[in-house]
């Protein structure tokens, strides 16, 4: 073997290796693209906020699970500003997104912020099993035509939206959002 042992054929492979898993890595920090229904690809694009040009406010069905009650909840209500949470029960950095999430419910109580989380999953019994899991405290709507993925143009999950009662978007984050930023951005809309 000579000065260079990683040129050999499994050298290569293991450096190959290490480069996918580094890339797999960042699409995990970053957020998981290519959400379905999207009918985009990519991480999303900041300079989409703004006026949701006046359409009619979606009401999406909830499922009945921690402090969510099942029925139908408006994605921004007339009198307050709202936190929309895009999510997938099989997105990896959807989970810890969670805890951010609490921590945002705790600390603002629903008369301050209207708090959504939306998926675009059909099937209920798994995000039953992922609200319980990571403690969802807040309704938790299913989208399964992906009315409000388009609307938002939410291209991966997780997504996060603050909007106003109007359907100003002051803020979006595609992929995993730090607590302090979070928190400062739906500082400046409550109150």
């Amino acid at each position: 073997m000579g000065e260079r042992g990683d040129a050999t054929p499994t050298g290569r492979a293991r450096r190959q290796l290490l480069r996918g898993i580094a890339a797999a890595g960042a699409v995990g920090l970053a957020g998981c693209t290519s959400l379905p229904g999207s009918g985009a690809e990519g991480s999303g694009d900041p300079s989409t906020a703004g006026a949701t040009g006046g359409r009619d406010v979606i009401r999406l069905e909830t499922v009945a699970v921690g402090g969510s009650p099942g029925g139908q909840v408006a994605l921004r209500p007339p009198d307050r500003p709202a936190l929309l949470d895009f999510f997938a029960t099989w997105c990896a950095p959807c989970v810890p997104q969670m805890e951010t999430l609490r921590e945002v419910r705790s600390t603002f109580t629903p008369e301050e912020l209207h708090m959504v989380s939306v998926t675009s999953e059909a099937d209920e019994t798994a995000v039953r099993e992922f609200w319980r899991r990571h403690d969802g405290t807040w309704p938790v709507a299913t989208d399964p035509r992906s009315r409000a993925v388009r609307e938002h143009s939410v291209t991966g999950v997780p997504t996060l939206l603050v909007v106003l009662p109007d359907g100003t978007v002051t803020w979006r984050h595609t992929g995993l959002a730090g607590r302090e930023t979070l928190l400062e951005q739906v500082e400046r809309v409550v109150g």
